[in-house]
């Protein structure tokens, strides 16, 4: 009797509902909702509102987070290797027109999830398309626009949001490369500066009459 005492209340405890629950909760729904878990989109536009799927969140959204995660790593390595194989390998600027064509490729993405974003969502504008596909490639998800329609096809859209995130990841590794390069290029042209003002000034004093002699001099003398 204690242990149904128990389950009961423990059910009525994980059933319990905030005070305004969401229509959105059927499978569409809930399989649209853990797309945005599992790549970190959020929007927000509707939420658990009992224990029990608020617990479910946090159980499952560790697990497909990282299967995610896994999966978004891997994509990137596949695509950096393919564009390796596509852009010339040039010493000074393979990096810059990887970058370029990464752009590219970002641009086609988001140009054409605009236009299927605006088909699917009533009322909605090119840019307001382009703009929504901006904030969820990025993984911004405000959520005050998500794609209407395509909530019911959510297999579509997590292919879509992959595709847009393993692009964007790629120009933001990319980029990273160009930076460090940049600051080891930098670094080595103020050292090999740095020498060439030191010799030119261990030669100025060589000329002077009078000139102490530098340590250099010595161990050449000797």
């Amino acid at each position: 009797k204690n242990d149904t005492v128990v389950l009961n209340q423990t059910l009525e405890f994980l059933n319990r509902r905030a005070p305004n629950p969401d229509p959105h909760w059927d499978y569409h729904g809930s399989l649209f909702f853990m797309m945005t878990i599992m790549t970190t989109v959020g929007y927000g536009s509707f939420t658990p509102n009992t224990v029990g799927g608020q617990i479910a969140v946090v159980i499952f959204g560790l697990i497909g987070l990282t299967v995610a995660g896994l999966t978004i790593v891997t994509l990137t390595e596949a695509t950096d290797r393919l564009l390796d194989k596509l852009v010339p390998n040039e010493r000074e600027h393979s990096n810059t027109k990887k970058a370029l064509v990464t752009l590219a490729l970002i641009l086609a993405v988001w140009l054409l999830s605009a236009l299927l974003f605006t088909l699917s969502s009533e009322g909605w504008n090119f840019w307001i398309g382009f703009y929504c596909a901006f904030v969820t490639y990025t993984t911004i998800g405000f959520g005050e626009y998500v794609p209407g329609d395509l909530r019911h096809k959510s297999m579509l859209l997590m292919l879509l949001v992959l595709v847009g995130i393993v692009f964007f990841a790629e120009l933001l590794s990319i980029c990273q490369t160009v930076a460090q390069n940049s600051k080891k290029a930098i670094s080595g042209a103020v050292k090999v500066h740095a020498l060439h003002h030191e010799s030119e000034k261990e030669e100025a004093l060589q000329r002077v009459p009078g000139a102490p002699v530098q340590p250099s001099e010595v161990l050449s003398q000797g």
